[in-house]
């Protein structure tokens, strides 16, 4: 039976950076059309404490994907606004997702960006 590890975020590392739009009350917008912005974070094994390297990083319903660094740190780029989900996938542990939402032109933390 393969162990589980999970995958932990370092969650003061993650923020949503975009632009505001405004688009009409009752008009749906295509993906292209969504306010876009950056996503950076680090994975972490959270059993060892180990940042990981070479961590896949995905945005679903996008063609964003990265990989963490040595020091287990990612940027995705044209990340969309909104409910994001990421998903995290390292060979020999579970794979992991998250969904944080940003507010179109601010960060994790509410402020401005």
């Amino acid at each position: 039976m393969k162990p589980r590890f999970p995958l932990a975020f370092v969650a003061g590392w993650l923020a949503l950076a975009a632009v505001l739009s405004t688009p009409a009350a009752d008009a749906p917008l295509p993906v292209a059309a969504l306010p876009l912005g950056s996503i950076t974070g680090r994975v972490q094994n959270a059993l060892s404490g180990n940042f990981l390297n070479n961590a896949r990083v995905s945005v679903r319903g996008t063609d964003r994907t990265v990989f963490t660094n040595e020091s287990g740190t990612y940027l995705v780029n044209d990340a969309p606004a909104g409910a994001t989900t990421i998903e995290v996938f390292y060979t020999g542990l579970d794979p992991q997702t998250i969904t944080p939402t940003f507010p179109a032109g601010k960060g994790s933390n509410g402020m401005s960006s």
